[in-house]
């Protein structure tokens, strides 16, 4: 699997290696702009060669499998879903029927964490984008009080 790199504010990425572990921090500003996902190959001075995807999200995303349900506040449907990724600011779940949202339509979701307890997380979010069967969607908050915010500095960092 290809390791991907994040393009912080000031387009620059920290490049490790999987070999010896040393890293390396470089300018990427000429990537940024680049429409498709862009691949680069590094070279460390160990001698290892690895390659890395350049990700251009402000936060990490976790890919995940937590079973949980939504109720949309636009007209009460409920169904379950699967949550599949998650970020400080949102994640994506995919419904388990298909269901016709709307972009800035706003949806509650139930979901059990994978901790010790098995916590569960009610949420109010906004939908942010739909790819087939794969919803986006950013906290309506982004404090994160209950359970949900160790889980995310601990899963996500």
């Amino acid at each position: 699997m290809t390791a991907k790199v994040l393009i912080n504010e000031q387009n620059m990425s920290t490049f490790i290696c999987p070999k010896c572990n040393k890293a390396k921090t470089a300018n990427v500003s000429k990537f940024k702009d680049i429409e498709k996902a862009v691949r680069i190959k590094c070279n460390c001075s160990c001698g290892h060669s690895y390659s890395v995807i350049l990700e251009r999200r402000k936060h990490n995303r976790k890919q995940l499998n937590l079973v949980g349900a939504y109720t949309s506040l636009k007209d009460n449907n409920r169904g379950s879903m699967t949550v599949v990724s998650l970020s400080r600011i949102g994640l994506g779940f995919e419904p388990s029927i298909e269901h016709k949202f709307d972009t800035g339509e706003k949806i509650l979701l139930e979901f059990r964490l994978d901790d010790k307890q098995e916590s569960l997380i009610k949420r109010e979010v906004v939908v942010r984008s739909i790819k087939g069967n794969l919803v986006g969607v950013e906290f309506s908050r982004h404090d994160h009080h209950d359970q949900l915010g160790p889980y995310i500095a601990w899963q996500v960092g």
